[in-house]
């Protein structure tokens, strides 16, 4: 009688040691998905301010496109009319090349 009752007395010890081994398994297969699941977290807020970033550098580029573009102002465009110049071209003074 001594002997079946340390063996399941040794049974039930391995039953418990297997539990324990099983279960903190479970908790480190938890521990690593926690893991993952913040990390792919992180990793999608940056990828959302890299955008948001972009996306603001990109209005402050044509922000400052269109400021120097309405700088410039008329002197940017062509002065003429629809005749052309009209005025007559200087031609009595020599020229270097010309003689």
């Amino acid at each position: 009688m001594a002997i079946a009752t340390s063996t399941a007395m040794l049974i039930a010890a391995a039953a418990t040691a297997a539990s324990t081994a099983y279960s903190v398994q479970q908790q480190k297969k938890s521990a690593s998905k926690a893991r993952d699941a913040q990390e792919q977290a992180a990793n999608e807020a940056k990828a959302l301010n890299q955008a948001a970033s972009d996306k603001a550098a990109a209005e402050a580029a044509a922000s400052a496109r269109d400021k120097n573009r309405l700088r410039a102002g008329r002197s940017s465009t062509v002065l003429t009319g629809s005749t052309g110049d009209t005025s007559t071209a200087s031609t009595a003074t020599k020229t270097l090349l010309g003689g």
